[in-house]
């Protein structure tokens, strides 16, 4: 039995849809930050579509009444656990549905539960796409959050919400640097206070960010007095972590050109092919036109022939006519 401390890599979401068609989320009160439908961990559940009514059971107080998979894979997302066997990520199978029942949302998990339409979800991943590219700070994105970064894929292939692949990679390449790294997700280096729960720090992980933290081991064992530790102890960390920050802008911004590059050539490639069409087609027409000038010439030739024997039966004629 899993006591929910270690990842089971496995993930169920479920995109809740009203007659109006409107989308049911909420703000995440737990790591990582966003906006999402509901979602969880399989771990007990016994499969995916089972612990997808459970989670919107347990998140929000529905009952599913119907529900279809519109989405799945793996991603490299992580969550508040620690990595389960194969490393930080998930395989994840994303459900649509309807439900019924009181809206109960559980106050542990979820702030702010709402009916969005689809033009207020496409608002909430286009923030998330700027947050990706670096137009928005760790502390912008966790005080006003877009579509959780795992959820504007899910959500762009149930065709939901639409996003270029340029903001697909750069979303993605952020939620994969940080679960390489093995660290709390980007847009959660920096959170307003009480907003989410602190992460475990062992004696391998990174000290908390801050003026200062209560003094103890960095294996959160307690120190033999009590204070705070300065914040000079973390300057390296500090400066580690801003370093690291701008890589990732770096290579969010890398792979949005690479993107481009490779649209440009995908559209080189495509005028290439027309032009060979077209060279064709020109070669067939002028094929087509000598074949009817042969023709032509053909013609003009045996009307000359005709002409000759004509000209030579009415010579013939004339003459007989004459001898007679």
């Amino acid at each position: 039995m899993n006591d929910g401390t270690v990842c089971d890599n496995t993930s169920t979401g479920v995109i809740i849809e009203d007659p109006d068609g409107r989308y049911l989320v909420f703000d995440r009160n737990t790591f990582p930050p966003g906006t999402a439908p509901a979602a969880g961990h399989v771990d007990d559940h016994g499969g995916f579509g089972q612990a997808a009514r459970a989670e919107v059971a347990e998140e929000l107080g529905l009952t599913v009444t119907a529900m279809k998979q519109v989405a799945g894979g793996w991603r490299d997302n992580r969550c508040r656990r620690r990595p389960g066997p194969l490393g930080p990520g998930h395989k994840w199978a994303v459900y649509l549905a309807t439900a019924s029942g009181i809206l109960r949302p559980s106050p542990r998990e979820t702030r702010n539960a709402r009916w969005l339409a689809r033009h207020e979800l496409q608002a909430l991943a286009d923030r998330t796409a700027s947050y990706a590219r670096g137009r928005l700070t760790d502390a912008e994105f966790a005080a006003a959050p877009g579509i959780e970064p795992v959820w504007v894929q899910w959500l762009a292939d149930a065709g939901i919400v639409a996003a270029s692949a340029e903001d697909l990679a750069a979303i993605g390449q952020k939620a994969r640097v940080a679960a390489a790294r093995g660290i709390a997700d980007p847009e959660s280096a920096v959170r307003p206070a009480g907003r989410y729960p602190a992460p475990r720090v062992s004696s391998t992980g990174l000290p908390p960010k801050g003026a200062g933290r209560p003094a103890g081991n960095t294996d959160g064992s307690p120190a033999a007095a009590g204070g705070t530790v300065p914040s000079g102890e973390f300057a390296g960390y500090e400066a580690t972590l801003a370093g690291w920050q701008q890589i990732q802008s770096l290579s969010a911004q890398l792979d949005a050109a690479y993107e481009q590059q490779m649209a440009a050539l995908r559209s080189l490639n495509a005028d290439a092919q027309t032009i060979g069409r077209v060279a064709g087609c020109r070669a067939a027409s002028e094929a087509h036109m000598a074949a009817a000038a042969a023709a032509a010439s053909d013609w003009a030739s045996r009307q000359g022939a005709v002409k000759e024997v004509k000209d030579a039966t009415g010579a013939r004629g004339d003459q007989a006519a004459h001898e007679s």
